[in-house]
């Protein structure tokens, strides 16, 4: 039995008391209005069962000391009004038509039994204190203005003569049937006033508990940034690391390949000597590899050396030439991986720039499509570089692999310093690198693409003439 009560008073809550809106300053004027609806209402019908009897009463003894029921009637028809409107959302309309239901009688009643009637003065302190509550202060401020020249203009007619009060009340005692009035209307004023700020205190308590919550979240935000920021310091320090120990090298090593440039000169002229010198054909073709060899080893060093040192050699040299002695030096590694590179050209071409630059290009990106082929994978593992000219006179260089692709997610972060797909492995410096030579250097652009097939294609595009 318990329960179904609890389960009605819900339903009368939610269907005539509680609030729809979602601003919560709007949303506490509703739930004010809704209640003070629900009680004049509840109130309402009893004073409009008391008129009944206070019109028998009059019509007894003749004389006329009230409203007419059909009075309370009416005003009871408009508070059921203003509650529809205020379930239908329309909450300022619905609050004036509240107020305008005590202001106007109350404004007879001044008119009609004078402007120091107990019951019409408590009627204009509600009007007022409503205003505020459920609209704003500025129209509070503006109904007092009202009800004030009102009350001074009808004041000065009443004392001059020209309106005549009916004051009968004055001269009699005050009955049970006078305070009533007074009673609801002290109650509904103090109900209004409680009710008012126990919202604003519910809203206060909200605020703090939101402050709170801000608080701890701002907090905590704090400690994740630090801690996150401490692991980026410390992922950056292992960067830093990385690379003064990679520049040390460098500075180190740049003497150690001066050291090796004249030993391999030595050995490269006593084995072209010994080639010379030998009558076997079979010992002049192993000579003649062996000085290949080592010259290609000095090649390299010099290289090498340029580049720690960063010399700048511009010159006019072939593309092609210089894609194949990049694929020279990965043959032992392509064949480690059990990888097929293919190289395509169209013609030959030739640019002006730096011959090493364009090298490290290959390089890099030829390397890097060798290790996306490190694993296992079905189908035979293949590279194919193809070198040509655009129809617009640019030159083109594609590198391609049946890999399995760079994932979406980092396909724009690809040529980003520090970013690298190989878990373990580089600094993530290759790529952001050549994408600076490429640009900066042969003044070209560079891209890659997932291929439907699968695996990836790197597309780098050169002026023909670079300055």
């Amino acid at each position: 039995m318990k329960k179904h009560y609890q389960k009605l008073i819900r339903r009368i809550y939610l269907g005539l008391i509680a609030p729809k809106n979602s601003n919560e300053d709007v949303r506490r004027k509703e739930f004010i209005l809704n209640v003070l609806l629900i009680a004049s209402e509840v109130l309402m019908a009893a004073i409009l069962l008391l008129s009944f009897v206070r019109e028998v009463i009059d019509l007894i003894d003749g004389k006329d000391r009230g409203f007419s029921p059909i009075v309370f009637l009416i005003m009871t028809a408009v508070f059921i009004l203003a509650h529809c409107l205020s379930r239908l959302g329309k909450i300022k309309a619905a609050s004036l038509i509240f107020l305008s239901i005590f202001l106007v009688p109350n404004l007879y009643l001044s008119y009609h039994w004078g402007i120091d009637l107990p019951q019409s003065l408590l009627l204009y302190a509600f009007t007022i204190l409503a205003s505020g509550t459920l609209i704003n202060n500025r129209f509070s401020l503006a109904a007092t203005a009202g009800i004030s020249f009102y009350l001074a203009t009808l004041g000065y007619l009443q004392g001059h003569g020209i309106v005549k009060p009916n004051i009968y009340w004055a001269s009699e005692m005050a009955t049970i049937y006078d305070a009533i009035p007074i009673v609801i209307t002290l109650s509904i004023m103090a109900t209004m006033s409680w009710l008012s700020n126990h919202e604003i205190e519910n809203s206060l308590s909200r605020a703090r508990k939101s402050e709170k919550s801000l608080a701890l979240e701002r907090d905590n935000l704090e400690i994740t940034v630090e801690k996150r920021t401490n692991e980026l310091q410390k992922m950056q320090m292992e960067k830093i690391g990385q690379l003064y120990r990679f520049a040390e090298f460098g500075r180190i090593s740049s003497g150690i390949f001066h050291d090796l440039i004249n030993p391999l000169t030595a050995i490269s002229l006593n084995l072209e000597q010994l080639s010379k010198e030998s009558r076997y054909q079979e010992t002049s073709e192993k000579v003649e590899q062996a000085i290949s060899a080592a010259k290609r080893m000095e090649i390299l060093i010099i290289g090498v050396k340029k580049q720690l040192k960063k010399e700048d050699s511009r010159q006019q040299f072939s593309l092609n030439q210089e894609v194949k002695e990049v694929l020279s030096l990965l043959t032992y590694r392509a064949n480690t991986s059990k990888v097929l590179i293919k190289f395509r050209h169209l013609e030959e071409l030739e640019i002006f720039g730096d011959p090493l630059k364009f090298s490290q290009i290959i390089l890099n990106l030829t390397a890097n499509s060798i290790d996306a082929l490190d694993g296992e994978i079905k189908d035979e593992k293949r590279i194919s570089i193809k070198l040509g000219r655009k129809n617009d006179g640019k030159i083109f260089l594609t590198i391609k692999d049946n890999g399995s692709g760079i994932k979406p997610e980092n396909i724009k972060k690809i040529f980003e310093p520090f970013f690298s797909t190989k878990e373990g492995k580089g600094l993530g410096l290759g790529l952001s690198s050549i994408k600076h030579l490429v640009e900066k250097d042969f003044g070209g652009t560079i891209s890659v693409k997932n291929l439907p097939e699968g695996g990836c294609s790197f597309s780098v595009t050169l002026p023909s003439t670079v300055h």
